[in-house]
């Protein structure tokens, strides 16, 4: 999958296609929202960061950035980010969907604080389920 300012498109059997517009958007919030997780972009000009309640014992913001759907972060008392929740377009175009992100506390090594395992519900539901083996990350 690539997905460009431009566009997106997606590759299967050795064939490039164009995706739909909804499924570029959906995969745009996707994106953006890795990079909330990142936590230094929310350092950038436009960026608006407001405390929320806590949930669950989790210290919460509200995270406005330009490129992402409105976020709530959520950090234990280490300060380690555990969970994430928003909203992101529907691939076919249908209502917004609701999401929530956890993060497992055990981080893969190197400069970037990624977790080893990311797990997302969608409406509730699980919906994808991803533990990392190898992590690297380049700088440009």
């Amino acid at each position: 999958m690539l997905i460009t300012p431009a566009g997106g498109w997606g590759t299967r059997g050795g064939k490039t296609n164009p995706l739909p517009t909804p499924m570029v958007e959906h995969e745009r919030a996707q994106f953006a929202t890795y990079g909330v997780m990142l936590l230094a972009p929310l350092l950038a000009p436009g960026v608006k960061l407001r405390r929320i309640a806590d949930a669950n014992g989790l210290k919460g913001i509200l995270v406005e950035h330009p490129r992402a759907q409105p976020t709530e972060l959520f950090f234990d008392g280490d300060d380690e980010l555990v969970e994430a929740r928003n909203s992101v377009p529907d691939p076919e175009g249908g209502a917004p969907l609701p999401q929530r992100f956890r993060f497992s506390r055990e981080r893969m090594p190197g400069p970037v604080r990624w977790p080893r395992r990311l797990t997302l519900e969608q409406k509730g539901k699980p919906y994808f389920d991803l533990t990392l083996t190898r992590f690297e990350a380049a700088f440009a």
